[in-house]
């Protein structure tokens, strides 16, 4: 090459790079475009219904939790899972699961009140 690199490039080393930093990089690529995407379509919702935003946020934060317990799934590649991790995410999910539970009854009492509100997405 011209000029010339300061290091050799070498089948073995190509092969190592595509299997391992560049996976990496394709992941993390990935999810950045997925969390752009959710993100964009939140605060989308979040303007056509500024009611629903608590409930989109839960529902935003119940999404990435489960993507973290795949994470820690994926990127534990011995046949040891981290259960405390596992665990800790899993009883996050559940508090979030409550909390929207707590939000929807809270619009129900409201709206047997005479509310109105426009329906969550």
């Amino acid at each position: 090459t011209d000029p010339a690199l300061p290091y050799r490039v070498t089948v073995d080393n190509l092969s190592n790079w595509h299997a391992g930093g560049y996976q990496d990089f394709l992941h993390a690529k990935d999810r950045a475009e997925r969390l752009k995407a959710r993100h964009d379509e939140y605060f989308k919702q979040a303007q056509e219904n500024p009611a629903g935003l608590a409930s989109g946020a839960l529902h935003f934060t119940t999404i990435g939790l489960c993507e973290l317990m795949d994470d820690i799934s994926l990127s534990n590649r011995s046949d040891k899972t981290d259960s405390d991790k596992i665990c800790r995410v899993a009883n996050t999910i559940a508090r979030m699961s409550r909390h929207t539970l707590n939000i929807q009854e809270s619009r129900d009492r409201l709206r047997a009140q005479g509310a109105r509100f426009p329906p969550l997405h």
